[in-house]
C-alpha cells in the first residue's frame, strides 16, 4: 500500500559568484530548470499544484540521489523530472515505506509519472543521471481536489 505531505528534500544549492569553486566541479553557468520544470507540469498536469521540488547535480553517470517525502493516503500526485541539456537521460523512482518500489520512469526526454497513496506513508524519490551530467529537478505535485 501507499501512503502523505511532508516532504524533506536533499539537494545542491547554487554557487554564488563571490564562492571559489574547487577544481574539477561543475563549472559551467545552470539553466534555468525552475522555468523549464513550470512549463513541463503545465504541459503534463495543468491543474496541479506543486508542493515541493527536489533539485541535485550528477556529477557522473548513473549517479543516485534520494528524498523522502510524506504522501498522504487518498491522495494523488504527479513527479515530473527536468534537467540541463548535458543530461542525456533522467529517471524516477519511488518507493514505499517498506522499500517496494511503487513506480519507475526513465525518459530521455521528460519524465511524468502519477502515485495515488490508498494510506498516509514516507516514500523515497530516488533520481537516476543513467546518461550525462548536470543539473536537475523533479516537481512533486498535486492537485485541489486531491485525486
Amino acid at each position: 500500500m501507499l501512503g502523505g505531505v511532508v516532504v524533506l528534500a536533499a539537494g545542491c544549492r547554487r554557487r554564488g559568484a563571490t564562492e571559489p569553486m574547487e577544481e574539477g566541479a561543475y563549472e559551467r553557468a545552470p539553466e534555468d530548470l525552475d522555468n523549464k520544470l513550470a512549463y513541463a507540469a503545465r504541459a503534463k498536469v495543468p491543474e496541479a499544484v506543486q508542493v515541493e521540488v527536489f533539485r541535485g547535480v550528477a556529477m557522473e553517470e548513473d549517479e543516485t540521489q534520494a528524498f523522502g517525502a510524506n504522501l498522504a493516503g487518498g491522495r494523488c500526485y504527479w513527479l515530473v523530472g527536468v534537467a540541463e541539456e548535458s543530461v542525456k537521460e533522467l529517471a524516477i523512482y519511488v518507493y514505499d515505506e517498506t522499500g517496494t518500489r511503487v513506480d519507475a520512469r526513465k525518459n530521455t526526454e521528460l519524465p511524468v509519472m502519477r502515485v495515488c497513496p490508498i494510506v498516509p506513508a514516507r516514500h523515497e524519490i530516488k533520481v537516476v543521471v543513467p546518461a550525462g551530467k548536470g543539473g536537475f529537478e523533479v516537481g512533486l505535485y498535486t492537485t485541489r481536489d486531491a485525486q
